[in-house]
């Protein structure tokens, strides 16, 4: 038998077990970095002795919560991937992996997994997610820990699956977590000895915030302004903070604060205009970070903590155990 996992809108329903012939069509949901799109996967016929299957998840540009997608030089590859033209969608990541890309590196490596544009290649696959894994991208960690786990493109490694399933763990991945589980029962004592060595120590947080759960999703306390306090979904995979307009209006903000507009995807594929303005201050814990922008979501939606806030800080991650957010400068 084997196992792959199927992302829903940012929730983890467990293992999926595809049968004998190991071939199913599954249709993902649109969830992405800044994105990611609908999909038809197509694992291939050959079962592995390993209850562990690559979900090679077909992710461009993961966003967990899919709420928008902003406006970049990736969109044009976008674009091409959504209208089914992959030969070009590839060609056109390609271009911004090989400037080292970490995100155009992952959907490259899922391009050859998935063979979208080009013929099915597992072996492109472990390298375009190496490269992106070693640039901390946690789902192509995951992914390449997978691949390792059932020999595809790569010698069937445990250890290495371990090491890669470790620091995609470290980063939140809760399939991740589930992989290392399921890996580890397969390992002897002394390989996860061995693997356990390949795994950096965690460098101690400079700052450490607690973190609620709501729905399901990790969410931190977050100062706006100096005026309101709202909880954040912390989500790596939007380009920019996120707040809804009914929130924005509250911000008393000025003319000069709205510094233009952006074209972004939602989460069906349809592409809107949204106002991007410049939030002076946003205060997490006893850290404030300013000068920070962000984009006004359809009222009452969930705000989001993105990219613009979190490349403030030199790393940062989840710690599932504590449930804290960690960050350094």
């Amino acid at each position: 038998m084997r196992f792959s996992w199927i992302r829903r809108y940012g929730t983890i329903p467990g293992l999926f077990e595809i049968g004998q012939q190991g071939v199913a069509n599954v249709r993902l949901p649109p969830t992405a970095d800044i994105r990611q799109h609908p999909v038809h996967v197509r694992l291939g016929p050959k079962a592995m002795n390993l209850a562990l299957n690559h979900t090679i998840v077909a992710i461009l540009l993961i966003l967990s919560l899919a709420v928008q997608v902003a406006a970049d030089p990736l969109e044009d590859a976008i674009v091409a991937y959504n209208r089914g033209e992959y030969a070009t969608a590839l060609r056109l990541f390609q271009q911004l992996a090989d400037k080292g890309s970490a995100i155009a590196q992952f959907n490259v490596g899922t391009m050859y997994a998935n063979g979208q544009g080009v013929r099915q290649n597992y072996v492109e696959a472990v390298k375009w997610y190496g490269l992106a894994a070693n640039q901390g991208s946690a789902d192509a960690q995951h992914n390449l820990a997978l691949l390792y786990a059932n020999g595809q493109g790569v010698r069937q490694n445990y250890v290495l699956a371990y090491k890669w399933f470790s620091l995609s763990a470290a980063q939140g991945s809760t399939e991740a977590v589930k992989g290392l589980d399921l890996i580890t029962a397969r390992m002897t004592p002394a390989e996860v000895d061995q693997a356990q060595k390949l795994v950096p120590a965690p460098g101690k947080a400079e700052i450490v915030i607690p973190m609620g759960r709501v729905g399901g999703i990790h969410v931190v306390p977050v100062l706006i302004n100096g005026a309101i306090t709202l909880d954040f979904a912390v989500d790596s995979g939007a380009a920019d903070v996120s707040i809804p307009a009914n929130v924005v209006s509250r911000l008393a903000l000025a003319d000069a604060d709205f510094i233009g507009q952006r074209r972004y995807q939602l989460a069906d594929g349809s592409t809107t205009v949204l106002k991007t303005f410049r939030i002076r201050s946003l205060k997490i814990g006893d850290t404030v970070v300013e000068d920070v922008i962000g984009s006004v979501a359809p009222a009452q939606g969930f705000p989001l903590l993105g990219q613009s806030f979190l490349r403030h800080f030199r790393s940062w991650s989840i710690d599932n155990a504590t449930h804290e957010l960690l960050l350094k400068k």
